[in-house]
């Protein structure tokens, strides 16, 4: 009998199983103490050949049913707008070298429905006779509180972004220590500069804009600012770089500590203040003119009626008072809703003729061009037709039912600026010059010609009163 053996070292392979053995007891034991999803993926089959129970614990899927899902798991599990976005992922790591890493986010269904975003960082772990890659190794973290928290501070900056454009706030903040100022959109739309791709401006950029009469004081301000490593608050005026116009800016700013403590960084909000500003001027200048007016008003007031009582009856003291002071009124209710901006003639002289106004276009009539009286002669002038407007009533052209009262004015440039007005009664009963001096008669004239450097000329006929009225146009019409 012949007996044949085949002896085989097979020292080389149960060594090497032994490593084999050897890494993955170490990979297992990796796998249990990080907090990461770890993962062999098989290329070829396209199915996970290792993954710890993280994956299954973070998604609420048992370790059982990952590995149920086999070579779908990726088509159960991500979100369809990466599936893409994976399969060019697999291209890329089939290209990597030995020892590099591909990154790929990518969100993942849970039993619930719900989404969770991961970071897997993925690298060559085995290949093939050929070189090829066989198998990846990844590790994937949990990111969704990343991007949650990203996603809120992009709308919060959106939010910031529309409320600062909406109110006009620019945002800037500057080094220090380099001097550099970063600007958002809105600081670029204040100074009227062309924005830049960064943001960022040179320190000469702001400098240059500052109107020279605020410089010296800004410099001041910021530097104390530095020094102290505090907070300030200053206007001043620029000259945008485009229009050369003048604006107000105001600006607030405060100081940012690098961690040793230094100042290194100065954050501030700059806002266009220029209208606010003009309003303000403008309120004042209302406040003193108000309180000039009214001081006048009471003056004329107490004129009315000191020269009310020493002319005519005591009898009709409250009516003839209560008339001339109701008068007063409707010219100064003119004049408010005008704002003190003047008053046209027409109005004027129906506010005054208003207990009339059945008769005006009939027997009272009127013509002239479309101008604004100043305050000053629209009080003179409004008085002045209430008190004929008055006598026309009780002994001229409107005590009978024939008379009629034509008012007129109008405006010549040549020889020299000239504004005239005249009062022309006609076909009332004949009228003769008042015996005395009364109040009446003197605020038709005295009165007129005082308020608006003018002069009147006072005509008796026997068709009916005349009254003409001229004066220099600059202190008449409202400029």
């Amino acid at each position: 009998a012949v007996i044949q053996c085949n002896v085989r070292d097979i020292t080389e392979r149960r060594r090497t199983e032994a490593e084999l053995r050897e890494k993955k007891h170490f990979l297992q034991r990796i796998a249990e103490v990080t907090p990461n999803i770890l993962q062999v993926f098989d290329l070829a089959e396209r199915r996970s050949l290792f993954t710890n129970d993280n994956l299954a614990s973070q998604l609420g899927f048992a370790h059982e049913e990952i590995q149920a899902m086999g070579s779908g798991v990726a088509q159960t599990l991500m979100h369809p707008d990466d599936l893409p976005r994976f399969e060019a992922h697999l291209a890329a790591v089939r290209a990597l070298g030995d020892g590099e890493v591909a990154r790929f986010e990518h969100r993942m269904r849970d039993r619930a429905g719900q989404w969770h975003w991961f970071l897997s960082h993925d690298a060559v772990f085995a290949r093939d006779a050929k070189g090829d890659v066989r198998e990846i190794i990844g590790a994937a973290s949990n990111i969704t509180e990343q991007k949650n928290a990203e996603e809120a501070l992009r709308n919060t900056a959106q939010r910031m972004a529309l409320a600062t454009e909406a109110s006009s706030i620019g945002i800037w903040e500057r080094n220090v220590r380099t001097n550099r100022i970063r600007w958002d959109a809105q600081m670029f739309r204040i100074y009227g500069v062309p924005p830049t791709d960064d943001g960022f401006v040179s320190y000469e950029t702001w400098r240059s804009a500052v109107h020279p009469e605020d410089a010296a004081h800004n410099e001041v301000v910021l530097n104390a600012t530095v020094r102290r490593n505090g907070r300030s608050a200053r206007e001043f005026r620029i000259l945008r770089a485009d229009t050369g116009e003048c604006r107000t800016i105001q600006s607030v700013e405060t100081m940012r500590a690098n961690p040793g403590g230094e100042p290194e960084w100065m954050v501030g909000t700059n806002v266009d203040i220029t209208e606010r500003k003009q309003a303000e001027r403008h309120i004042q200048l209302l406040m003193g003119e108000v309180n000039h007016r009214a001081k006048n008003l009471l003056s004329v007031v107490q004129a009315i009626a000191r020269q009310t009582a020493l002319t005519g009856d005591s009898a009709t003291f409250t009516t003839r008072l209560s008339d001339r002071i109701q008068a007063l009124a409707a010219g100064h209710d003119l004049l408010v809703r005008n704002r003190w901006e003047g008053v046209e003639v027409s109005e004027l002289v129906h506010s005054q003729l208003a207990h009339f106004a059945g008769l005006i276009d009939t027997r009272v009539s009127m013509n002239g061009p479309p101008l604004r009286l100043s305050p000053s002669a629209a009080q003179g002038i409004g008085m002045a037709l209430h008190e004929m407007g008055t006598n026309a009533a009780k002994y001229g052209a409107l005590s009978n039912t024939t008379g009629t009262v034509h008012i007129s004015w109008d405006r010549k440039l040549e020889p020299e600026p000239v504004f005239s007005m005249q009062w022309v009664e006609d076909g009332g009963p004949e009228v003769a010059p008042p015996s005395h001096q009364g109040f009446g008669r003197s605020v038709i004239e005295r009165t007129v010609e005082a308020s608006i450097d003018g002069k009147v000329d006072v005509e008796y006929l026997k068709s009916g009163f005349v009254w003409k009225l001229s004066a220099p146009i600059s202190t008449v019409v409202e400029a």
